[in-house]
């Protein structure tokens, strides 16, 4: 389990990421998983989103993990605090999937579990391919 903070997936890899995230536009788009440490349903889906994060590549968004203890409310990492409150997140796991252009979706527990990490990826896709 990650501590608190950021982590940009590179090559499916978590990287602590400091100082200032790329923004959607810039890198074709961001998929952010917001996790809980406290929360047993994101310690289920973690083997899932490792799964998508290692699977997305060149022209896919940018896999990002935002952890906190318990929310903003419990969370000592200033930058993953701000993610939290800035997205209104009250349920997790939760991805939030950040277009180019700044539209975004979420997908929230009950499509997680019922898609698995290729139906993630191929949902993941077909967001990249139809928001503008």
């Amino acid at each position: 389990m990650l501590e608190e903070g950021v982590f940009l997936y590179r090559g499916g890899r978590p990287e602590r990421a400091s100082g200032k995230l790329p923004t959607p536009g810039e890198i074709g788009g961001l998929l952010i998983y917001f996790d809980n440490r406290k929360c047993p349903f994101c310690r289920k889906f973690d083997p899932l989103w490792e799964e998508l994060a290692s699977s997305l590549g060149p022209g896919d968004p940018l896999p990002l993990r935002v952890v906190c203890t318990f929310f903003a409310q419990d969370c000592r990492d200033p930058l993953a605090r701000r993610l939290f409150e800035e997205h209104g997140v009250s349920v997790s796991p939760l991805l939030l999937y950040l277009s180019p252009s700044g539209a975004s979706r979420r997908v929230s527990p009950p499509l997680l579990w019922s898609l698995g990490a290729g139906g993630l990826l191929r949902l993941v896709r077909t967001l990249r391919h139809t928001l503008p």
